[in-house]
């Protein structure tokens, strides 16, 4: 599926989302079946920059398809993708 980002993404967070495929299949991770993942990265408004929301977006993925529980509304990950 092509992978589309809202929320005033620069060109790295763009290919951060492209980058996120081939490291779930590194990973042994399955990826959407969908035709389309779409993240909206929030506050919309607010211009992101750098890879720094790598993790985040895998994250987020991994919660929306139920591969990943949150025991609560907070959570605080460290780390990056590569």
């Amino acid at each position: 599926p092509r992978v589309i980002v809202t929320g005033l993404p620069d060109q790295t967070i763009k290919e951060s989302a492209l980058r996120l495929k081939p490291t779930f299949r590194a990973l042994g991770l399955p990826w959407p079946k969908t035709k389309t993942v779409m993240m909206n990265l929030k506050p919309q408004d607010l211009p992101k920059s750098g890879a720094s929301l790598d993790l985040a977006m895998a994250m987020g993925l991994l919660v929306k398809m139920g591969h990943l529980k949150l025991a609560g509304d907070h959570l605080i990950a460290v780390g990056s993708i590569n």
